[in-house]
């Protein structure tokens, strides 16, 4: 029994997420933005082509009504492709937007079956089949993606109205009920199963992006400092010609010996902090871990003393750190350059500068042994 109530639940209550009902969404006002579009512009030929036909005589009560209501759905399909074409565009629908938009895909099919109802009526009443309802459901069921909840009595209530209609009116005697209500079971399958895969494929697509997307998190990051890599800044360089950049290419001061003295757990402890500081005055989109204690940083649009001031803040905050028996003082060396790169060669020359001034700067520096003291942690 709990299989049974399973199976149902999975096909006529799924359970979506927020990104598979906004999907779903997206693919819905698409499909009534541009299924308005083509049926207004058929229609459209068609009253044309109805108005300078010779033999349309527009003294006849057919011939008026045929007109009026085309005019209406044409009217209808303008109103259902603009609004549609709001919605996608977020112009409307921005708060509580999968309620609304539900509302309104609602709304428009049940108009739209209403609007075959009464072509096929008038079909009917003159000896015709009434094709117009049964393409209307058919393009409810391949295009639009309802919740059963909605789709079943929406599809299978026409049928039934249209139905009771049709005998009460004219006379249903033409139609055979029985092949009539297989087809409104059959197109309440099709619009529940329609759902069910659009759900399960759209599900599986978001899954795939989401890994693709931590994959190349993870090849693209640090998984210490959690900032860019080497990798990332191959990536980036495009994104970094034909622009004026500083690029600084800094390491912390004496940090093997630290790192040798206090252990490499520390060392990470040290890589982390200085990091934050880092991220904390420029992008972090702009940083990279170039290797070891060695980071760039590509400041788009920024000169040399912008990028010195930061990092002159970086340097302060950095000495003020304190590291569990670590007295010393901490600090970094930086060298930095700007220019505006035409080719990912003039990139690389850049880089390269950059990488020459922080040895010049690292020769200023007097080697200075750590010292420990049983002082407690200090952050």
């Amino acid at each position: 029994m709990n299989k049974i109530t399973e199976i149902i639940k999975y096909w006529l209550s799924p359970d979506t997420d927020k990104a598979t009902d906004k999907e779903i969404d997206k693919l819905n006002l698409s499909t009534v933005h541009y299924t308005a579009l083509i049926v207004f512009a058929i229609q459209l030929i068609s009253l044309i082509v109805f108005v300078i036909s010779p033999l349309s005589d527009f003294r006849e009560r057919n011939s008026l009504v045929t007109v009026i209501s085309v005019g209406i759905s044409l009217v209808f399909c303008a109103a259902a492709f603009f609004a549609s074409g709001a919605a996608r565009s977020g112009r409307i629908f921005k708060n509580g937007t999968h309620n609304k938009v539900n509302f309104f895909i609602g709304v428009f099919l049940i108009l739209l079956l209403l609007w075959g109802m009464n072509v096929s009526y008038r079909h009917y009443k003159d000896g015709e089949q009434i094709v117009t309802f049964y393409t209307v459901v058919l393009l409810a069921i391949v295009f639009v993606r309802m919740r059963p909840s909605f789709s079943i009595p929406a599809i299978f209530g026409s049928f039934t109205l249209y139905y009771i209609y049709l005998d009460y009116f004219v006379d249903a005697n033409k139609i055979n009920p029985y092949n009539f209500f297989t087809l409104a079971g059959f197109s309440v399958a099709g619009a529940i199963i329609n759902y069910r895969l659009s759900v399960n494929y759209i599900r599986e697509k978001n899954k795939t992006e989401e890994l693709n997307k931590s994959l190349e998190y993870i090849a693209s990051h640090d998984s210490l400092t959690k900032l860019q890599n080497r990798y990332a800044l191959t990536r980036d360089v495009p994104n970094y010609i034909q622009r004026d950049v500083c690029i600084a290419m800094g390491d912390i001061n004496e940090f093997k010996n630290v790192n040798d003295t206090l252990g490499h757990k520390t060392g990470d402890d040290i890589l982390a902090r200085f990091s934050n500081l880092l991220g904390e005055q420029f992008d972090h989109k702009n940083i990279y871990r170039y290797g070891g204690d060695e980071f760039l940083i590509v400041a788009p649009g920024c000169g040399t003393e912008d990028v010195a001031a930061k990092l002159a803040e970086v340097n302060k905050r950095f000495g003020k750190v304190r590291i569990g028996n670590y007295i010393g003082k901490f600090g970094c060396s930086f060298g930095y350059v700007e220019g505006t790169p035409q080719t990912s060669y003039d990139f690389l020359d850049l880089l390269m500068r950059a990488d020459k001034q922080l040895y010049i700067e690292k020769s200023k520096i007097k080697p200075v042994a750590p010292a420990a003291s049983k002082t407690e942690d200090n952050k």
